[in-house]
């Protein structure tokens, strides 16, 4: 076999691993939220809060900012997800694995100790964070005075360039609101997942790595419990280090922090479905503003909603 269909191969297998990934987080999001009362499905319409100015520039130029995730809001994130992880691959290296297994699992322990030591000599990861809910009030209140509305499915299927590369190393995953459902349910399938993608490799060492580079992701997804109403759904992408991937990040100011971002560059239209108005913003002005913006660049198939959410500030 030689490397371009190896490299065909590589690249399915990610696209695989990373549906996996998202199914599975879907599926241990859904129990937890109908114990919360909500409900939806895997392809319910997302959203992303944001304000007039950042809801302009997303349409003019088919683009989302997604931040360095060393950098969100809760800087404990990342470490609370990997230190679940490491604890399971832990106790799977002490069942003596096969020795394609123990190699995968050493390659994880690598990645999961950088993010545990704030380095990033493997891989980065990069976040879009959105929402399962269109209308709630603490998002208003915390990201802005529109919410956009997505098409799940072309969103998810989207081509999108960074640095006018075309990358595919991107996923939607549902963030998981406490650690026993992260650590128990989805963590341990997802390595078996890997040990049965490993035992049909081509190449072991080369699958190994790129298993345990797209497993690590899941240190982006995992959050306390007690912020379970923004019913977070995150766009990820993961940044592997190599000599022929170099990144150029951009940077901006929020929070009193200095962020690094990409820009996501969609090559087609965004697969923006309607645009929905915070209370504030609740009025017929803003609303046919917004609508003759939309006319103006060609998106007059974008539906302009109000919410019916009360609100007192």
């Amino acid at each position: 076999m030689d490397r371009t269909e190896i490299h065909q191969q590589y690249l399915q297998l990610m696209t695989k691993t990373f549906i996996k990934i998202s199914e599975l987080t879907y599926e241990t999001v859904a129990t937890q939220r109908k114990s919360f009362g909500k409900s939806y499905t895997y392809e319910s319409p997302i959203y992303h809060y944001t304000s007039l100015d950042g809801l302009m520039n997303i349409i003019k130029n088919d683009c989302l900012w997604a931040s360095d995730a060393r950098y969100l809001n809760d800087s404990e994130e990342l470490i609370h997800g990997a230190r679940a992880m490491n604890d399971i691959v832990d106790q799977r290296l002490k069942l003596n694995p096969d020795p394609n297994q123990m190699k995968f699992l050493e390659y994880l322990h690598y990645r999961l100790n950088d993010v545990l030591q704030g380095r990033s000599r493997f891989v980065e990861y990069y976040v879009v964070s959105l929402s399962r809910d269109n209308d709630s009030l603490s998002q208003w209140r915390a990201y802005g005075d529109v919410a956009i509305e997505f098409d799940f499915s072309p969103f998810l299927r989207q081509e999108v360039m960074i640095n006018k590369r075309h990358v595919r190393e991107l996923t939607l995953l549902d963030v998981i609101y406490g650690t026993d459902q992260f650590s128990t349910g989805v963590i341990n399938q997802l390595i078996d997942f890997s040990y049965e993608q490993l035992s049909n490799s081509p190449d072991t060492d080369l699958w190994g790595r790129a298993l345990a580079s797209a497993l690590s992701i899941l240190v982006c997804i995992s959050k306390h419990q007690t912020f379970y109403e923004e019913s977070e759904i995150r766009y990820v992408y993961l940044h592997q280090h190599d000599d022929d991937n170099k990144l150029t990040e951009n940077f901006r100011i929020k929070n009193h922090r200095i962020i690094p971002y990409v820009e996501l560059k969609s090559l087609n239209r965004l697969a923006i479905k309607a645009i929905w108005l915070s209370p504030l913003l609740r009025n017929n002005t803003t609303k046919s503003s917004i609508e003759y913006f939309l006319r103006s660049v060609g998106r007059s198939d974008i539906t302009v909603m109000a919410s019916e959410s009360p609100y007192r500030s």
